[in-house]
């Protein structure tokens, strides 16, 4: 799941740099648009934001996100967010969570601009969908252990009913056999 994420973000920044590149080249026969585009987005080192936050400690995560919580809302705050939803020993983990924000933030942007988010989503997609069905596994896993915990018992019971039956008919040989 951690290499998906690295790979997630290495083509994040190399999709940054080659967007800005064919956005320049395309930009005399672009029809102006209401949606943000490829300049509207945060010039933002990702790649270091993340290593930053999965770098910080569980109490640094929870101020840094009721710092972002408490501000307005903004399309980097968003983001930093999301990242930290998916750091793995935050505090607030939440694949699904981080997926939901993402979501909101791209609904905004046309697609063409944000390419390696969308790699991102599918990446926190297939996560999420795993995540649930390792759930609906173990759920599943501890109720078959309950089952066979249950049926130990009643083996258990059985074998020391099954002994004391064995034990009165040896004592009862005994007193039959001693007379």
């Amino acid at each position: 799941m951690r290499v998906l994420l690295w790979v997630s973000v290495l083509f994040f920044m190399a999709g940054c740099q080659s967007l800005t590149a064919s956005k320049q080249k395309n930009s005399a026969i672009e029809i102006k648009s209401v949606r943000p585009t490829q300049q509207d987005l945060p010039e933002i080192n990702w790649s270091a934001l993340y290593l930053e936050y999965k770098a910080m400690t569980v109490h640094e995560l929870e101020q840094s996100l009721l710092q972002l919580q408490a501000a307005p809302v903004t399309k980097e705050s968003a983001i930093r967010q999301v990242f930290i939803y998916l750091t793995p020993h935050s505090p607030v983990k939440n694949s699904h969570m981080g997926r939901t924000l993402l979501r909101r933030w791209l609904s905004d942007y046309p697609e063409e601009t944000t390419g390696q988010w969308q790699l991102l989503m599918d990446t926190l997609t297939e996560t999420t969908r795993l995540s649930e069905r390792l759930q609906k596994n173990t759920e599943t896993h501890q109720s078959l252990l309950q089952q066979l915990e249950q049926g130990k018992v009643q083996l258990q019971q059985q074998i020391e009913q099954l002994k004391s039956i064995e034990q009165h008919i040896n004592d009862r040989d005994n007193r039959t056999n001693g007379k």
